[in-house]
């Protein structure tokens, strides 16, 4: 596992009283079979953990070659929140080293190039890549009622009807 510390003093603290520090946590979920073949698909992903950051914190992943038009290795910076339970772990890594794969091996880099912007200018792969993490992450939020906490079912619908017309996404 590759980390990077990011210079917050609280990088790498236990979590207060509940437990096992983040690494040891990134590790269990890591091995798990289910997160395991997303990460076997990016094993270069960077994870910027600081629990210093505020609550509201939510998890990103961006390429660490600074350029979403080239293939390689993504950062996955997660703050407390990620860690408020194994479940929200489970669900936040998956759906981070979804994108990451896609950064890692030059998918997310050929939709910017075939499709380039949407009307609003945010790269239609985007729309792509959180299609495809939202689609594996979406059942996991309802069976962890993680409903209020995360993104699930309505944000997979959000991003599916900002698809290029010409992607066809294979449901």
């Amino acid at each position: 596992m590759n980390t990077a510390d990011n210079g917050n003093p609280d990088y790498g603290t236990v979590l207060q009283n509940q437990g096992p520090d983040w690494r040891t946590m990134i590790s269990d979920v890591l091995n798990d079979p289910e997160i395991a073949r997303f990460h076997k698909k990016a094993p270069n992903t960077v994870f910027d953990v600081s629990l210093g950051r505020p609550s509201w914190f939510k998890p990103r992943t961006e390429p660490l070659n600074g350029s979403k038009s080239k293939k390689g290795p993504a950062r996955i910076s997660l703050g407390p929140s990620a860690f408020e339970s194994r479940e929200m772990l489970f669900t936040v890594l998956g759906h981070e080293l979804i994108h990451a794969s896609h950064y890692e091996s030059g998918s997310f880099a050929r939709w910017a190039e075939e499709f380039e912007f949407a009307q609003n200018g945010v790269l239609y792969a985007h729309y792509i890549s959180e299609s495809f993490a939202y689609k594996w992450s979406s059942p996991y939020v309802r069976k962890y009622s993680l409903e209020n906490r995360v993104s699930g079912y309505d944000a997979y619908h959000y991003n599916l009807k900002r698809l290029p017309k010409n992607f066809h996404f294979i449901q």
